[in-house]
């Protein structure tokens, strides 16, 4: 692949991904981190920054979630947007 042609594609597909990502999977993580954390401890206090378990946890939905999401909503609507706008033409 010609890197010009890598850069666009990569420009055109996953920026538009990268605004998404921290304006509604970064703070989903971070709640059901915490709301997992706070369920398993049945206490809520600021204990859970010096905790690893919760630092493992918030890794773990990150991860998790930034795959299902991009893979389930994001590219299936980025295919349907790019072929009703090759229709339309």
């Amino acid at each position: 692949m010609v890197p010009s042609k890598a850069k666009e594609r990569f420009e055109k597909h996953f920026t538009p991904y990268l605004k998404y990502w921290y304006r509604l999977i970064l703070p989903s993580a971070v709640f059901f981190a915490l709301t997992t954390h706070f369920t398993i401890n049945r206490e809520i206090s600021w204990e859970f920054i010096s905790d690893r378990s919760f630092y493992s946890t918030f890794i773990w939905y990150l991860i998790l979630t930034t795959i299902s999401n991009y893979y389930v909503f994001y590219r299936p609507n980025l295919r349907y947007h790019q072929s009703a706008g090759k229709n339309s033409n």
